[in-house]
């Protein structure tokens, strides 16, 4: 009977041994959702390939010259939350033909993430170029800048398009930004106007800020304009 009793007693303690081993090793709730927010936010980012420019010309894409570019990878809509930053992305909830695709991932800063993406233009055709600003710590998009873009309407035409380089030798990386339009008079043929401008935003690590700089206009030709 006692041997019976003693068995008993050491089955007791090695269930309890184990069920309080097993408790240990189970993680708790609150480690599961950060490991599920930690993937849903690298599985983000893996859509952008990360790339080193030392000059990076963006302009709407056009595959008959430079191949698929700005292909990039369908972002899901799984992750339309993290774009919510900006009015702009909202026609994607409305219209679900759309699409927005992750293009390219750059360092802007050891606390700044560069992400390049191609979304709808104006006559939704996808051929816009955007940079967001990621926010490494924060995990969020804070800031974005309009890269490059092309479209016309009624004798009007405008083609934008950008660089990414270091333009003050501080190794981080700035955007030029080169505008054109031609606005020809539907009434009048012999009236046409124009506007070129070439500026800079420079990387201040929080923040980008518009910038006069000298150029060399030559060095920074758009990739479409034909007026």
């Amino acid at each position: 009977m006692k041997q019976v009793l003693t068995l008993l007693i050491i089955l007791g303690f090695l269930l309890a041994c184990t069920k309080h081993n097993s408790t240990e090793d189970k993680p708790s709730p609150a480690l599961i959702t950060q490991k599920k927010e930690a993937d849903y936010y690298e599985q983000f980012l893996d859509l952008f390939e990360e790339i080193e420019p030392e000059n990076l010309h963006i302009y709407t894409p056009d595959d008959s010259k430079n191949g698929d570019k700005f292909k990039g990878k369908v972002i899901n809509q799984s992750f339309y939350k993290l774009l919510t930053f900006d009015d702009k992305f909202k026609f994607l909830l409305v219209d679900t033909t759309l699409h927005i695709y992750g293009c390219f991932r750059v360092k802007l800063s050891d606390t700044k993430t560069g992400l390049i993406l191609r979304k709808p233009s104006q006559y939704d055709t996808e051929s816009a170029i955007d940079l967001l600003i990621w926010d490494n710590s924060l995990k969020k998009v804070v800031g974005m800048y309009d890269l490059a873009d092309s479209f016309g309407d009624e004798g009007w035409h405008f083609v934008q398009d950008a660089w990414l380089k270091d333009l003050n030798n501080d190794t981080k990386l700035d955007i030029v930004i080169r505008y054109r339009d031609i606005d020809y008079d539907l009434d009048d043929s012999s009236k046409v106007t124009q506007k070129d401008s070439l500026f800079a935003w420079l990387n201040m690590d929080k923040k980008f800020e518009r910038t006069v700089f000298k150029f060399d206009t030559t060095k920074y030709k758009l990739h479409h304009w034909n007026p």
